[in-house]
């Protein structure tokens, strides 16, 4: 009886071990290969600044190109880029793209997506202050 006892003790410490969630983010291996994936995709609409794991959340810095003409463009064109960053690394991550004017280095915007509510937001950078 106390070996089956044990036994059970075992298997629900073993269960439970397995099933404790993970929050969603990159991999230690992965984010790396993710990393070269989004520093070589070129597009003409913007240039990538550095990727860098936030929290086990992709960060992706970058510039668009051409400048943005107003505050609906720099949105739409932030969350364009957060799109086609998707298609390279999947939807399996946190992604957030921050949006900056060359020159100065300036913040524009910011785009993110989390997978456990399947969403895309989008902040200016007025309202990330």
């Amino acid at each position: 009886m106390l070996l089956e006892k044990n036994g059970i003790l075992a298997i629900i410490f073993l269960a439970s071990a397995c099933a404790t969630a993970q929050p969603p983010g990159p991999s230690d291996g992965a984010f790396e290969s993710k990393q070269k994936l989004i520093l070589e995709f070129r597009s003409k609409e913007f240039e990538v600044l550095q990727v860098v794991d936030e929290d086990g959340a992709v960060r992706v810095d970058l510039t668009l190109t051409p400048p943005p003409l107003n505050g609906s463009d720099t949105r739409r064109r932030t969350l364009n880029a957060l799109a086609k960053i998707q298609t390279l690394i999947g939807h399996d991550d946190r992604l957030a793209v921050w949006a900056y004017q060359s020159a100065p280095k300036t913040l524009q915007g910011m785009a993110f997506y989390s997978p456990l509510s399947e969403q895309y937001h989008f902040k200016t950078a007025g309202e990330l202050r």
